[in-house]
């Protein structure tokens, strides 16, 4: 650095806005941190009030554990319900429906590393983002995995541990790596 640019008033201006901005991001992450670690109904209920989410509607409750990115971006409906450690990143923006039922450690993901450029690191590609719809009455059992760009239709119940990487049809149960139709709801 050199030392004339010290001297500049705009560069203390500057280093004041840097260290503001980290320590905001890590003010919010202490914050995340102790919502989500609140256990039973009070917690959940404190949940729903005090993140942030772009819509949530009424009955939802988000069971402790969990991490939730991006939370401005996401929209939940009436009567879901998020069991323990559930991972959501709304960063392409996730949409929710009624009646959808998230099981233990089910991850749903709206954003991925670009990696196609072999001469730049995958850390410096920056990220794709594209936009998860979970319409309603899903049940999403434990452990699944939706990835962005995904939409999951009306009924469907995907399996335990299943990566769903695209589309689902309306009440069909999916399962596997990657998630595939393995039957039908009557």
């Amino acid at each position: 650095m050199k030392r004339k640019n010290i001297l500049r008033p705009e560069f203390y201006v500057n280093v004041a806005k840097l260290v503001l901005t980290l320590v905001s991001i890590e003010l919010g992450e202490w914050i995340m941190a102790l919502i989500m670690a609140i256990p039973g109904t009070i917690g959940s209920k404190i949940r729903t009030i005090v993140i942030p989410f772009k819509r949530v509607g009424k009955s939802v409750n988000i069971a402790q554990g969990g991490w939730i990115f991006r939370p401005s971006q996401i929209t939940i409906g009436d009567n879901t319900i998020f069991n323990i450690g559930v991972l959501m990143n709304g960063g392409g923006g996730v949409d929710i429906g009624n009646n959808v039922l998230c099981g233990p450690r089910v991850v749903i993901y709206s954003q991925n590393h670009n990696y196609t450029r072999r001469t730049v690191c995958i850390g410096d590609q920056g990220y794709a983002y594209a936009k998860v719809v979970i319409e309603d009455d899903v049940w999403l059992c434990a452990g699944a995995i939706i990835l962005p760009g995904v939409r999951v239709k009306k009924g469907t119940v995907v399996g335990a541990g299943a990566v769903v990487a695209k589309d689902t049809e309306p009440y069909s149960v999916v399962a596997g790596v990657p998630a595939v139709k393995v039957g039908q709801r009557v």
